[in-house]
């Protein structure tokens, strides 16, 4: 990506929104699914949370550009709606959450 795109925003290169975006988005994925996959039920939430963090990032990102560029809103929208999708999935499918 263009150095350009980061014009108006407090960074002057991708390093700290790269480190960022692997610190929180990154981690957060990565813990969900080793608890699924190790089968504890803290596996819903933490993926529940992952999600959320992942909304926020994306919230997070167009404040900082100070505009909502076409591509983030509809990013937002999509986590926001597989988010919901998973939550009612596991409501659905799980009562003791």
């Amino acid at each position: 990506m263009p150095v350009e795109y980061l014009q108006g925003t407090p960074f002057s290169d991708y390093t700290i929104p790269g480190l960022l975006l692997l610190i929180s988005v990154g981690e957060s994925f990565l813990f969900s699914a080793a608890t699924i996959l190790t089968g504890r039920e803290v596996g819903v939430l933490a993926s529940a949370l992952a999600g959320l963090i992942l909304i926020g990032f994306a919230t997070a990102l167009q404040k900082v550009e100070n505009k909502f560029n076409k591509n983030t809103t509809q990013y937002f929208y999509l986590y926001t709606t597989i988010m919901s999708q998973k939550v009612e999935n596991e409501l659905d499918n799980n009562t003791n959450i």
